[in-house]
């Protein structure tokens, strides 16, 4: 970051090759800038110019003079070698005018301490000191090119960085025209659940995601384990099941009935948790049934639905009467678990019955039935207007027939 340095622009177009005889360059630069050639100057490839500079050109912003702007930088500089040589002067040539024999020759590895030990303020204004390691300030200013209308970008100057502080203005940092989201700026992104990561060789934040096979699962983020036997990965499914252990785990205890009964049964036997198994296959009887309703009039070609449709009524009916038989038989242990087991095998049966028996009696008995059958209908409904189309048609028919025994008049 380079800010003008005070009163230099006003000090350079004031010259001229007669005020600033002590610089032998300014000539050429004189002839340069006004594409002139300054009388009894020496000829050389660049100054071939057949217009004669008269002395009088004058320096402006409007005939195309622009400063250099990292001339702080110089002047910086300047004035680093003017503040160490005068302290170094002062520490080994006390009330002496010029050099002093300490400082002939000068020693460097001296003058570069002393370097490293000033400060002053600049010409431009700016604070400088040299860092612990040796480098001029840290200053940047942070621009940022960016879409300010359509068709039309531009630098825009969004911070600054100072003294290791950033101060950035994120109101003017723009990615794309009226969207101020940030994109996503990473060399890879996460991996999802089951994956392992696969690091890119000489890279610490670089990967590709592989998948676990179906019977792993992932033990590191880069490592994926097998499964001991009778078990799937499923971090979460393992989750519920630890909790649940953890708050209600497992136990056979005794279970009192009535005052002559004692039954050892499980924990959950005795408490409505016992039905929270039950919740999927609930949910999923539910919408077929729904799903069966709306379904029931559709296409003859499409007789799925009827056969769903009455597994699904029957199904319904069936726990239905089960579930009060069951809470109201808990008493009597033998009628409740042959209560469960009626309505379980009456409904798998009854799903079979329902479902598989209309196909099986096609392909055994009625094999010729066994077709593809048209999507649609190919009757056609008769209305009063086909009936009248019919009989206009054969009008015309008996009318081209009774004209056919004689002659056509046109």
């Amino acid at each position: 970051m380079a800010n003008p340095v005070k009163g230099f622009d006003d000090y350079f177009l004031s010259l001229t090759p007669e005020s600033n005889k002590r610089n032998p360059w300014f000539i050429e630069y004189w002839e340069h800038y006004f594409k002139c050639k300054w009388p009894k100057s020496q000829s050389t490839p660049y100054n071939e110019y057949r217009r004669e500079c008269i002395g009088n050109e004058k320096m402006s912003y409007s005939n195309g003079y622009e400063a250099e702007k990292q001339l702080q930088f110089v002047s910086d500089a300047v004035l680093a070698f003017g503040y160490a040589f005068k302290k170094m002067h002062q520490d080994l040539c006390p009330n002496v005018k010029g050099l002093c024999s300490q400082m002939v020759p000068i020693d460097g590895t001296l003058l570069l301490k002393y370097l490293q030990n000033i400060n002053f303020t600049g010409l431009s204004g700016d604070y400088f000191q040299f860092t612990r390691l040796g480098d001029g300030p840290v200053r940047y200013n942070l621009i940022h090119f960016k879409q300010t209308e359509e068709n039309t970008f531009q630098w825009v100057n969004v911070g600054t960085y100072e003294e290791e502080k950033l101060n950035l203005d994120l109101n003017k940092v723009q990615f794309r025209l009226n969207k101020p989201e940030v994109p996503t700026s990473v060399c890879s992104l996460p991996c999802g659940k089951g994956q392992a990561k696969k690091y890119i060789e000489g890279e610490n934040c670089c990967w590709h995601c592989f998948d676990c096979t179906k019977y792993q699962f992932l033990i590191t983020e880069t490592r994926c384990a097998e499964c001991p036997d009778g078990y799937l990965p499923d971090e979460e499914k393992l989750i519920i099941t630890l909790l649940w252990f953890a708050f209600s785990p497992p136990k056979a205890i005794n279970y009192y009935p009535n005052r002559e009964d004692n039954q050892l049964v499980c924990a959950a036997y005795i408490s409505p948790t016992y039905f929270i198994a039950f919740c999927y296959p609930i949910i999923l009887i539910v919408i077929c049934t729904v799903y069966a309703v709306l379904t029931r009039k559709i296409p003859e070609a499409f007789n799925e639905s009827k056969y769903i449709g009455f597994t699904m009524y029957t199904t319904c009916v069936i726990w239905l009467a089960f579930v009060p038989i069951y809470f109201t038989t808990k008493t009597n242990i033998s009628l409740n678990l042959m209560t469960m087991s009626i309505a379980t095998n009456l409904s798998a049966f009854i799903t079979l019955i329902c479902l598989f028996t209309p196909k099986l009696y096609i392909i055994l008995l009625h094999p010729e039935k066994n077709v593809r059958q048209s999507m649609m209908s190919h009757k056609q409904p008769v209305s009063k207007n086909n009936f009248s189309t019919i009989g206009t048609s054969s009008s015309k028919v008996d009318n081209i027939d009774a004209q056919s025994n004689g002659e056509f008049q046109f």
